[in-house]
């Protein structure tokens, strides 16, 4: 699952010091994996991120993380600012 409404991928401590947040229903909801963000990404490099790391797991077959290791690292290498790739995380499942 993906999410790019501005920083789904925060949260906040619970009393338990458990994570509380959109990613973690997400998970608990039966998601197996999760691209979210952590701070606003603009529109335009977020669909760009998205595209690489969809490009690279479904077509090109990588791994969930060699996707996203991929669209990161590819984005970077071009010159692009850290605010256009490093605010996403994956988590949960990531082969």
């Amino acid at each position: 699952m993906t999410t790019q409404a501005c920083s789904t991928g925060l949260a906040r401590e619970g009393s338990a010091g458990d994570a509380l947040g959109v990613e973690l229903g997400f998970l608990l909801s039966g998601a197996s994996s999760l691209l979210t963000t952590h701070w606003d990404v603009p529109v335009e490099p977020a669909g760009e991120f998205c595209t690489r790391f969809y490009r690279a797991w479904l077509v090109d077959g990588l791994t969930r993380a060699e996707a996203w290791r991929e669209a990161a690292t590819s984005m970077r290498d071009e010159g692009r600012p850290a605010l256009e790739w490093a605010a996403f995380s994956l988590s949960g499942y990531w082969q």
